[in-house]
């Protein structure tokens, strides 16, 4: 709801919302299936950690801030694609939802691990916003800072992490496993990546079925691109 949405930056609020607008508009036509009707696949771990073995990811070389100036320039064009960007529906029977090629997966370099939300997919950054909730609520909870739970660019790569190993950081019988997956991750150490600590739960969210559907249909898309 809007009091969780708040820790959103404008610009990423209007990403969000365009997101929805976008595929309520293809669930109108009959062109997206209902989160709910759709069902994550089984994860085979030995698939993906063999994928992962033989495609580690890249940390980003971008810097971590941009200036004020960058950030005003990239939502000055969101605001100004918004309208390029927004469902249009022909009056045919071929109607359909059209968008700017820059959202297409393949401008997002998925071997590269992201610093920022802007190098997100919109499948990617949902689940993103969806970490963002937690954390929020949580530091609320706890009365901190939402930084000390985890930065955002944390947050960012924990998403692009299990986007591209669907078995990274996942529950199994050996918590040990867990750890080692999230002590990859930029900005978690030890404590965090420990069992009750701040990895695990965040780790939590990226379980959620509606985060696994996300992902998983991110896989899927970028690869349809490629063929």
């Amino acid at each position: 709801g809007p009091c969780c949405m708040d820790d959103l930056t404008a610009y990423e609020r209007e990403r969000l919302e365009r997101i929805r607008a976008n595929e309520a508009k293809l669930r109108e036509l009959g062109l997206l299936a209902s989160p709910s009707a759709r069902k994550p696949a089984r994860v085979d771990e030995a698939q993906v950690r063999r994928r992962k073995r033989a495609n580690p990811p890249r940390q980003s070389a971008e810097p971590t801030r941009i200036s004020q100036r960058l950030h005003a320039q990239r939502m000055s064009a969101e605001a100004a694609g918004a309208k390029t960007l927004a469902v249009h529906v022909r009056d045919t029977e071929g109607s359909a939802l059209s968008q700017g090629s820059d959202d297409a997966p393949s401008a997002v370099d998925y071997t590269r691990l992201p610093i920022e939300p802007e190098q997100l997919d919109d499948h990617e950054f949902v689940v993103f916003t969806s970490l963002r909730k937690y954390r929020l609520l949580r530091s609320r909870q706890l009365e901190i800072e939402p930084y000390k739970i985890a930065q955002n660019r944390t947050l960012c790569e924990m998403v692009r992490r299990r986007r591209n190993d669907a078995g990274w950081a996942i529950p199994t019988d050996e918590e040990s496993k867990r750890t080692s997956d999230l002590l990859e991750c930029w900005g978690i150490g030890p404590a965090k990546a420990s069992a009750g600590g701040f990895g695990f739960e965040l780790a939590a969210v990226l379980d959620d079925g509606g985060s696994s559907t996300r992902l998983e249909t991110s896989r899927h898309e970028s690869e349809s691109w490629q063929e």
